[in-house]
């Protein structure tokens, strides 16, 4: 065949291209077009975070990093490919997300092309539609990491091993090497298709050698032997450093067992990935997904030749999931995650297309429905991508809200200390961040000294996240807790944020408080502060489905006041009816130090989140607090009514 700039040589003064190419450019448009779609809808979650943080060192510190496995446990080739392209584009979120766009858009060309040689047009096209299409590749290729791109490399790969088989040449065994040895050096698990992929070669030399061809080692199947061995030589380092690094830090599992349990779990994953339907419904498609898997695996492809489709499938599917079992002896989580076999999602839509494809050419019409109905299935999943309750970790709402509600005299305070990238991707306030918790917490006692030595400040703003190995505990929070009243938690997805008043008992009213004047006998209530004069009354970021209203209030007691008092806020209407109330708090201020104890002169901060009713209809609504005795019941102000009202908000449709 000639190359393929002969093939789109102008003729007669027109530019032509190989028979196909508009439908191959189609769905490569498409892949790339689902894949920028809401690109940027979830944030930067802790292993994207790194990704960036290692992009962000120089060439040298990645290979340093990458190789050596134990600072990141992921090798340099993706990080140094996300370096450069940070270099061009810059670090915001649709320039990083873009690279792993492009990235999985370009698996689509290779899946068709390979459809194409080992069954035909149709089955080329239907694969590359239902790559296009898969919910599962479009959410790694939304994510700044490396497994989007292994995917991409395992689909090149194998269809330069194919073409390199069938016609011979280096130049397919040069780029299968590159693309191999490229994948196994971003992400070590492309390392699996290494073995099946070389018995696969094996097999046709020796299938060629007996046959009398005496030349075989100057034929694809000798290139291919060579090649192998070359990519084998290649790898063989970093896969003995993994297996020392991995060997020593992961706990065994069954093989075959552990997958026999994660079976349905990620078949539903690679199916339809995170679609919210019933149960029934996901055995339903993934029992027909896997039908039409195998069928595509053992159904006669409509061309022969070596090597043929149903062997391709065989290696490319069934040997990396072999090996992963047999690895699980080693590590029981090598199926602990769907992405972590990502490599073989490709070849399983190749598959399914191959099983739609047998049942086409024997029954048109019911092939044809079956490959409309699988686009359209997939299609129909997609949207549960961006739910809010998808969302991995939400880096960028706590920063947001962190910007909005910290002053220059606070701190943050991140723990475990190795999510400090991820907050400071998009943190950007006037408090500094500190992380002193770099290694897991063997005691209380060793939280005292750092903590304690933290630099003077009015809020301690506690960022917490991935707690199970390093403070299981809680610690930190707990040595913050008992010292300090809790000002509010928030909850952003995978992230727990709290404020700790360090200095909550004061000797004067703060300068950006407003001034009031009301009084419950000798408690004296002299300012307060709310965080916002306009919100809407549903949430869906920190604390599902209800805003909260944050109220600061400034208290003082001029003679004996009585015990168990307790403070209340509300939000009212015209009517007095109330829309909203303030969340009880045993560690808030006044449970910290009750009333009774305050110093004469002294002003005590008390800070309260007002939980809104979601369905507060929009409108102006009045802000007001009144004092509860240590039965619950309210006492009267000096103007004979139980509630003090401060200020007026509003409710924003």
């Amino acid at each position: 065949m000639a190359p393929l700039w002969r093939r789109c040589a102008p003729r007669s003064g027109r530019l032509s291209f190989p028979p196909g190419a508009a439908e191959v450019a189609l769905l490569t448009l498409l892949a790339l077009a689902l894949r920028l779609l809401r690109l940027t809808e979830h944030s930067l979650w802790f292993d994207e975070a790194m990704s960036v943080h290692w992009a962000r060192q120089d060439v040298g510190r990645i290979l340093q990093v990458g190789l050596g496995l134990v600072e990141d446990k992921h090798p340099p080739g993706y990080y140094l490919l996300l370096h450069f392209w940070m270099r061009a584009f810059g670090d915001g979120d649709v320039a990083l997300r873009a690279l792993g766009a492009l990235l999985g858009a370009l698996a689509v060309p290779p899946l068709v092309r390979l459809g194409e040689v080992l069954w035909d047009r149709r089955t080329g096209l239907l694969a590359g539609l239902y790559a296009a299409c898969s919910p599962i590749l479009i959410w790694y290729s939304q994510e700044v990491r490396m497994f989007g791109l292994a995917a991409t490399l395992a689909t090149g790969g194998v269809l330069c091993l194919v073409e390199g088989l069938r016609r011979g040449g280096w130049r397919w065994w040069c780029a299968y090497g590159a693309l191999l040895l490229l994948g196994c050096y971003s992400y070590l698990f492309t390392a699996f298709l290494l073995p099946p992929l070389g018995l696969l070669v094996l097999g046709v030399f020796l299938a060629r050698w007996s046959r009398g061809r005496r030349k075989v080692w100057r034929e694809g199947a000798g290139q291919g032997v060579l090649a192998h061995v070359a990519v084998a030589v290649g790898v063989l380092p970093l896969a003995w450093r993994a297996l020392q690094v991995g060997g020593a830090e992961a706990s065994p599992g069954r093989p075959f067992l552990d997958f026999a349990a994660a079976a349905f779990r990620l078949g539903a994953a690679w199916a339809v990935w995170r679609a919210p339907w019933s149960r029934e419904t996901l055995w339903g498609v993934v029992g027909a997904f896997g039908v039409l898997v195998l069928l595509g695996m053992v159904a006669p492809p409509p061309r022969r030749g070596a090597p043929g489709g149903r062997s391709v499938l065989a290696t490319a599917i069934l040997g990396p999931l072999l090996l992963g079992n047999l690895f699980l002896a080693v590590d029981g989580t090598v199926f602990a995650e769907p992405r972590y076999f990502l490599l073989v999602v490709p070849f399983l839509w190749l598959a399914a297309a191959a099983g739609v494809g047998f049942l086409w050419r024997r029954a048109r019409a019911l092939g044809a429905l079956l490959a409309l109905a699988w686009a359209v299935l997939l299609l129909a999943a997609l949207p549960a991508q961006w739910l809010p309750e998808n969302r991995r970790e939400d880096w960028r709402a706590a920063a947001a809200y962190l910007e909005a509600h910290v002053g220059p005299e606070d701190v943050v305070l991140v723990h475990p200390g190795f999510l400090r990238p991820a907050l400071e991707h998009y943190y950007a306030g006037p408090a500094p961040v500190v992380a002193p918790f770099g290694s897991p917490l063997e005691g209380p006692e060793e939280v005292e000294g750092p903590l304690a030595s933290l630099p003077p400040s009015q809020v301690v703003w506690l960022v917490q996240s991935h707690l199970e190995g390093p403070d299981p505990d809680h610690w930190v929070e707990g040595w913050l807790a008992a010292r300090f009243p809790l000002v509010t938690e928030q909850y952003p997805a995978g992230i727990a944020l709290k404020g700790y008043a360090a200095r909550y008992r004061l000797a004067a009213l703060p300068e950006d408080a407003t001034p009031a004047d009301h009084a419950w006998g000798n408690l004296w209530l002299a300012g307060y502060r709310v965080d916002v004069a306009r919100l809407a009354p549903t949430d869906d970021r920190y604390h599902p489905p209800s805003a909260w209203l944050h109220l600061t209030t400034y208290w003082a007691r001029t003679g004996a006041v009585g015990e168990g008092l307790r403070s209340e806020a509300r939000l009212v209407d015209a009517l007095g009816q109330v829309w909203g109330l303030s969340l009880v708090r045993e560690r808030d201020a006044w449970g910290l130090l009750p009333p009774a104890q305050w110093a004469p002169g002294e002003v005590v901060r008390l800070d309260q989140d007002v939980n809104l009713n979601p369905a507060t209809p929009s409108g102006r609504y009045r802000v007001a607090v009144r004092v509860l005795d240590a039965e619950g019941r309210p006492l009267s102000t000096a103007g004979e009514t139980d509630l003090a009202v401060l200020t007026d908000v509003e409710i924003l449709p």
